[in-house]
C-alpha cells in the first residue's frame, strides 16, 4: 500500500480515482482543486450538471450578485425595498449596479411592479461534491468538511486505506452528514455515505459561478 509524505501527494494521487467513483452518464463535470469559498477551502470540488442545463453568464459573479441570487434562491421573490432589506444595502445600490446585470444574464426577472424573483435558469441542473483530503487527522478533516455542506450537495472525507485501522468514528461522520472514503492508491471505497444538504448560503452561488462555466470550456 503506497504511503503519502504529504497530503497535496494524496489529493494528485487520488483525483483519478474520483473521477471514476463519481462520474454519471448524461452529466458534464470538472473536477476542481483548492476551491475557495469564503473562508473555507476545500481541497477538491466536483461540480457537475446535466448536459444542455447550465446558465450562462459573461463573467464571475461578485459578492452582492451571490447574496442577491441567495436570498431569492432561499426566500422567495421580493420587492425592491424587502430584497435590499435581506441583502443589506439599499434599493439605489441595487438599481444601479446589481439588478440590470444580472437581468441581462438571464438570472433574474423584474416585473414591471418592480417585483424580483431568480429565473428558472438559476441554478440550473448543477451538483457539488466537495472533498476533504488528510493523512491522518479526521477529526479536523471532518470540520472541514462539515463546513462544505453550506455550499455543496455533498461533502467527504477521504483518508488513506491505512487509516481504518485507527480509532474513527463513523458514528461522527454519519451525524454531521458527512461521507467517509477511503483510498488504497487504486480505489475508494465509501464508508459512511454523504447526507444530502439543501441548506446553502450565497457560498454555493460564488461557487458555482466560478465553477460551473468551466464545464463547457
Amino acid at each position: 500500500m503506497k504511503m503519502y509524505r504529504l497530503e497535496s501527494d494524496l489529493v494528485e494521487a487520488v483525483v483519478p480515482a474520483l473521477e471514476i467513483h463519481f462520474r454519471s452518464q448524461g452529466m458534464n463535470y470538472r473536477i476542481c482543486r483548492e476551491v475557495i469559498a469564503g473562508r473555507a477551502v476545500a481541497d477538491i470540488v466536483i461540480v457537475s450538471s446535466k448536459v444542455g442545463m447550465m446558465p450562462r453568464w459573461t463573467e464571475a459573479l461578485s459578492l452582492k450578485d451571490c447574496v442577491i441570487l441567495a436570498s431569492l434562491r432561499r426566500n422567495g421573490a421580493a420587492g425592491i425595498d424587502d430584497l435590499a432589506s435581506r441583502c443589506c444595502t439599499t434599493p439605489d445600490d441595487l438599481r444601479s449596479k446589481c439588478l440590470d446585470r444580472l437581468s441581462d444574464w438571464g438570472l433574474v426577472n423584474v416585473t414591471r411592479r418592480g417585483r424580483i424573483s431568480a429565473t428558472r435558469d438559476w441554478p440550473g441542473s448543477v451538483e457539488i461534491v466537495a472533498i476533504e483530503a488528510k493523512l491522518k487527522r479526521w477529526r479536523s478533516a471532518l470540520s472541514q468538511a462539515a463546513q462544505y455542506r453550506r455550499y455543496a450537495d455533498r461533502s467527504f472525507v477521504v483518508l488513506p486505506s491505512e487509516c481504518t485501522s485507527r480509532r474513527i468514528s463513523v458514528e461522527a461522520f454519519a451525524a454531521a452528514g458527512v461521507g467517509l472514503l477511503t483510498f488504497d492508491g487504486e480505489t475508494i471505497d465509501t464508508l459512511v455515505d454523504a447526507a444530502n444538504s439543501n441548506d446553502h448560503d450565497w457560498r454555493r452561488e460564488f461557487v458555482i459561478s466560478r465553477l460551473a462555466p468551466l464545464i463547457s470550456e
